[in-house]
C-alpha cells in the first residue's frame, strides 16, 4: 500500500486520467448510473497518498465536466470510505496508487457487485481482476479484462473493444 514511487507509474497515472473518463463515456448504461442528484460520480481511490489522489481528481476535473450530457462530479476518497458507504453511486473508480492483496480484492469485488467500471493504471492489475487499464506498446491503447467486464455486467460500445487489447 504505497503511492507511486517512480516516473513510469506517474506517467501511467497521468495518461490514465485522460483515458478514464473517455472509457466511462462508452458505458452503454451510463445514463442510468446517475446519482439521486442527477450527476454522474467518478471516484479516485487511494489508501495512503491523498495528495496524489487529489491531484489526479483535479486533472480529470480539468478535462471533463459532462458525460452523455450529464454533469460529472469527481471525488477523491479512501478505499475504506468507498467500502463503508456503498450508497454513493459511482459510474467509475480509478485506483490512484498501487494496491496489494486484500485491498485490491476488496475494490474489485465491490466494483463488480455495484456495476462500477474499475480502472487501474498499474501493470498487472488487469490480470488480477480489474476491469480496465491501459496497455503501453507502440501505441497506448485501452486494456480490458473481458471476464471482469462481463461479471460486473458492464456493456461497452463494441467499437472500443475492436481497438483495445483484451485479457480473458
Amino acid at each position: 500500500m504505497i503511492g507511486y514511487t517512480d516516473s513510469v507509474e506517474e506517467r501511467r497515472l497521468t495518461i490514465s486520467a485522460s483515458i478514464f473518463p473517455k472509457i466511462i463515456a462508452l458505458d452503454q448504461q451510463l445514463t442510468i448510473k446517475t446519482a439521486p442528484d442527477g450527476n454522474i460520480y467518478l471516484g479516485v481511490v487511494y489508501i495512503e497518498d491523498e495528495e496524489n489522489a487529489r491531484n489526479t481528481a483535479l486533472n480529470i476535473r480539468n478535462k471533463v465536466n459532462k458525460l452523455a450530457g450529464i454533469d460529472v462530479q469527481i471525488e477523491h476518497t479512501t478505499l475504506l470510505n468507498i467500502l463503508k458507504a456503498p450508497d454513493r453511486r459511482y459510474a467509475g473508480l480509478l485506483i490512484s496508487e498501487k494496491l496489494f492483496d486484500k485491498d485490491l480484492i476488496d475494490i474489485i469485488t465491490f466494483s463488480s457487485e455495484q456495476n462500477i467500471l474499475l480502472f487501474s493504471p498499474f501493470d498487472g492489475d488487469i490480470e488480477r481482476g480489474v476491469i480496465s487499464s491501459i496497455f503501453v506498446g507502440a501505441k497506448i491503447r485501452p486494456y480490458f479484462n473481458l471476464f471482469a467486464l462481463k461479471k460486473a455486467g458492464i456493456e461497452l460500445r463494441p467499437s472500443i473493444l475492436k481497438v483495445s487489447k483484451t485479457y480473458e
